[in-house]
């Protein structure tokens, strides 16, 4: 967990998509920017994924899709766009932040309904 340390920016480091074992990325304010690198969707374990509150643009990576025991994924404060059924498949997810963003779709029961653990 590296929150709140504005000094580090640059881009995620593609080490990090070969931890397998890694189950907790926390980035929020570190002024990374860039893409989120389609990498991501190879941490199949990961829990926890905080990348708020930075600079990444472009698409959400669609491998995102891929991290079915995510419980907590915060996206928000970027400049990121995805539509909201990017995100159905998160089966686990708890705490989804995708706030202040370019996010389309629509808001449906269905999709409510893929998110039974969905608490905020």
């Amino acid at each position: 967990n590296l929150q709140f340390n504005k000094d580090l920016g640059g881009t995620l480091p593609s080490t990090l998509g070969k931890m397998a074992q890694l189950r907790h990325i926390g980035f929020q304010w570190c002024n990374f920017g860039g893409t989120i690198p389609s990498w991501i969707g190879e941490l199949a374990g990961l829990k926890y994924l905080g990348l708020g509150n930075n600079q990444f643009t472009g698409e959400v990576p669609k491998e995102i899709a891929s991290l079915t025991d995510l419980e907590l994924l915060g996206l928000d404060d970027n400049d990121l766009s995805a539509n909201i059924e990017l995100f159905s498949g998160l089966k686990a997810i708890k705490s989804l932040y995708l706030e202040d963003n370019q996010i389309t779709g629509t808001l449906s029961d269905a999709l409510f309904g893929e998110w039974p653990k969905l608490q905020e």
